[in-house]
């Protein structure tokens, strides 16, 4: 859970909280973009306004003055966890980073930064590298949880940088595309690199001295969950009943169905363009009417999956583009790689191996 963020009292006590897709922000974040602070966050931070903190606090300032005023800590919504067993205040660069507040060359917190959100320096937390022990379960923690007290408490990371490094794909060059409800298309880079067009993000990775951009399919894991649940009874009902998977089930049927969807077209994620990133109404455009055989239900699973890898394909080229690289290979990993028909789809719109 990146870019979610909490505020805590002098006495440690949480004031304030969001997760990540909290969108309240929206009219201060416009006005970071007409002030041109945007721009100087993105070039310092590697992620725009949207969904991350500058914008998030502007909005407390405004509409929230007393929290604001008594705000004493704060960390990434990540974050809380830890601090609740231990006690202690950290972030770690890859989850710090989603913030927007970082100097991803230091992998530090930004001065300018933090100066442009009005805020003091002390507020923000100490940064660890993951793997770092920040401190114990408190007896407090011990009580609450049944955890032994004195338990270290060890810092963690990201969800989709630790999904890389658990993966082994951490390394310069390495492209990944990871299938979960949003889709990553990420690399691996060696410095901290910032799309000069300001399209795609880039976070601190979870290994030190290492940086990741990525492209996120905002809808392509999640469609697929939606058509599931939505039109697929029968398929669920057939998983219950042979205890097997409903995915497995649907993509059996969209197998079929040859590329192209005999024309169906899912209109889902558009490719990301991180400082004006606006989604079309989700679709299906295309139907043959006359042929129900050619325009149905398994058409529709098809082209999910279609829609997909051309977004995956489409992030690959930017970043091809803004790393003047040739990615040749990518790894496909997280639930939706599961499917075999997924793992078909982006082969054929994309010429991966």
């Amino acid at each position: 859970m990146r870019e979610g963020m909490v505020l805590y009292d002098r006495s440690g006590h949480e004031i304030w909280a969001c997760p990540n897709v909290d969108s309240r922000a929206g009219d201060e974040a416009t006005e970071l973009v007409r002030e041109g602070l945007a721009e100087k966050i993105y070039r310092q931070g590697g992620d725009w306004v949207a969904i991350t903190s500058p914008a998030r606090l502007r909005w407390i300032q405004r509409h929230e003055p007393v929290v604001f005023r008594n705000a004493a800590h704060m960390n990434m919504l990540a974050d809380w966890i830890a601090y609740r067993l231990s006690g202690e205040f950290f972030t770690d660069p890859s989850i710090g980073s989603s913030s927007g507040m970082f100097d991803l060359a230091t992998r530090k917190w930004s001065p300018e930064i933090v100066n442009i959100c009005e805020l003091d320096r002390e507020i923000f937390p100490r940064v660890l590298e993951p793997g770092t022990v920040a401190g114990q379960v408190t007896a407090a923690a011990a009580a609450d949880t049944g955890l032994r007290a004195g338990t270290p408490v060890v810092v963690g990371g990201a969800d989709t940088q630790l999904g890389l490094v658990g993966i082994g794909m951490v390394d310069p060059g390495n492209f990944t595309v990871i299938g979960g409800t949003f889709w990553q298309q990420t690399i691996g880079l060696g410095e901290a690199k910032i799309d000069p067009k300001a399209r795609l993000r880039t976070l601190c990775h979870a290994l030190p001295g290492q940086w990741m951009m990525e492209g996120i399919g905002f809808y392509c894991g999640l469609s697929m969950r939606w058509y599931r649940d939505a039109f697929c009874d029968l398929e669920k009902l057939e998983a219950e009943r042979t205890g097997t998977d409903a995915y497995v089930l649907m993509e059996k049927a969209a197998s079929g169905v040859p590329p192209g969807s005999n024309g169906v077209i899912a209109i889902l994620s558009n490719l990301m363009v991180a400082s004006r990133w606006i989604h079309a109404s989700p679709a299906f455009v295309q139907f043959d009417v006359g042929d129900p055989t050619r325009s149905g239900r398994k058409e529709c699973m098809r082209a999910i999956e279609e829609a997909a890898a051309f977004v995956s394909l489409g992030h690959m080229r930017t970043i091809e583009e803004i790393t003047t690289s040739t990615i040749g290979e990518a790894v496909f990993t997280g639930g939706a790689a599961k499917g075999a028909l997924w793992r078909k789809s982006l082969l054929t719109s994309s010429g991966y191996r």
